[in-house]
């Protein structure tokens, strides 16, 4: 089984690394053409879209020759990643293929779904080149468009509207769309697929060995600061049918089923034979789990609470970093940025310290 804090582990991989460094090679390139455009108060509108599609097309041209050129370097970190879930989500059965006197091992058939697993991730990433190309060309088209438009109503001189515009294209980098409609970072939205990927994978392997060991239930993982409907119903057992859940006095599957499959849920679930397995979690433990409070800003909240507001520090810390990198290689100030960026780890840490949570460095850096 995969517990919460393992995917949390994962959550930052190699993979994610990638495609955060693509974000900052894209971003910058885009930054240069602004800078190099020339004075474009002395511009006609034909002569800035006469250069506007030039430079468009040539983004997205280039924008494709990166994204390929990363394709045997993502399919090697995606294996790592797999393989890594892989080792750890037999774990959770070994006691279970002792039980039944079979071998401790992954057998051909889960081999192949983890194979199959690792390909449609792949598929899904390289599925996002195109799209990442066009996004790159139009922020080129609306950033030239935004900074002229500041010049010709006479809003800012020319220098101050392409400064502004770079340092723009700085914070907000190469975003996508995620399912609901929002934009998200690149590589936010290669992290959840990377993620959305492993679970899925993970839960088709589980199915199979449950299969092979005869399993009749479920049991859930369980954390401290878990969502609140969620830490109502974690680290239980159920039965896959409701004569069972009557028999062990256990839950019933089909009533909790549908918990685990909301949106960011780092819940997972393994196989059980019921009156064989033993709860990994006492009562006592998971009520410790639900009631988790700490104190933050001078009143006890709950820790779920408290981890969601680090969890926004870590990721404006982490946005501030790319943005210093990507102004920092194109030459721009970056004044604003750092005050920005320092502000951020100072909420983090003070959080961290009233809270008694521990930073989590893997959710703070930015490679380069």
């Amino acid at each position: 089984m995969l517990e919460a804090d393992y995917l949390d582990l994962i959550e930052f991989n190699d993979v994610v690394d990638i495609y955060t460094q693509l974000n900052i090679d894209i971003t910058e390139d885009i930054i240069r053409r602004v800078q190099s455009m020339g004075d474009i108060s002395q511009a006609t509108k034909n002569q800035i879209k006469i250069l506007v599609q030039t430079n468009g097309q040539e983004i997205f041209n280039e924008t494709l020759i990166k994204c390929s050129s990363l394709n045997n370097e993502t399919k090697q970190a995606l294996m790592d990643v797999y393989k890594d879930m892989a080792k750890e989500d037999i774990q959770t059965y070994k006691e279970l293929y002792k039980y039944r006197n079979k071998p401790f091992k992954l057998s051909a058939t889960q081999y192949r779904i983890l194979n199959t697993g690792l390909k449609r991730t792949d598929r899904t990433l390289k599925n996002f080149t195109n799209t990442i190309a066009f996004n790159s060309q139009q922020i080129y088209k609306n950033a030239v468009d935004e900074a002229y438009q500041q010049v010709i109503s006479g809003a800012f001189d020319y220098t101050t509207a392409i400064n502004k515009t770079c340092q723009k294209l700085a914070d907000s980098g190469v975003t996508l769309k995620d399912k609901a409609g929002r934009k998200v970072q690149l590589e936010v939205a290669v992290r959840r697929n990377v993620l959305t990927g492993i679970r899925q994978t993970a839960d088709e392997i589980n199915r199979d060995i449950e299969d092979e060991l005869g399993c009749d239930g479920y049991e859930v993982s369980a954390h401290n600061g878990a969502r609140p409907s969620h830490a109502e119903q974690q680290g239980k057992q159920f039965a896959k049918n409701k004569s069972d859940a009557k028999k062990f006095g256990v839950g019933y599957w089909g009533d909790v089923e549908d918990l685990w499959k909301e949106y960011n849920c780092h819940h997972t679930y393994t196989g059980i034979i019921l009156g064989v397995s033993q709860p990994r979690f006492t009562n006592k433990q998971l009520n410790n789990f639900k009631n988790a409070k700490v104190k933050l800003n001078g009143e006890s909240v709950p820790l779920y609470e408290a981890k969601q507001k680090q969890r926004a520090c870590e990721n404006t810390i982490r946005h501030k970093k790319r943005a210093i990198q990507i102004l920092e290689q194109t030459g721009q100030d970056t004044t604003e940025a750092k005050i920005q960026l320092k502000n951020a780890q100072k909420k983090l840490t003070a959080l961290c310290k009233e809270t008694g949570l521990e930073k989590d460095y893997s959710r703070t850096k930015v490679t380069k």
